[in-house]
């Protein structure tokens, strides 16, 4: 009888699980909004160019004004304006 099935593939879960409300010190080039699901906890998750990616907590301060930024500059290059 033949093997006609496929093993099952490792699925890995790859959220914010902790969070921080420092500042991160290298150039956010996108954000993702993560909520809060089974093991992960809600959290903004930053992405960097060189640095990857950092899970910051929902009230950080400066977070705020970050994300502002990043969509204004998103508009600008998509060339929609407000």
């Amino acid at each position: 009888m033949a093997n006609d099935y496929r093993r099952p593939t490792k699925v890995t879960i790859s959220c914010c699980k902790s969070v921080s409300k420092a500042r991160i010190p290298h150039t956010i080039t996108d954000y993702k909004w993560q909520g809060r699901s089974g093991p992960c906890i809600a959290a903004h998750k930053f992405i960097t160019e060189r640095n990857g990616v950092f899970c910051t907590h929902p009230k950080a301060p400066w977070a705020k004004k970050i994300i502002q930024n990043l969509r204004n500059s998103k508009l600008k290059s998509d060339g929609r304006r407000r």
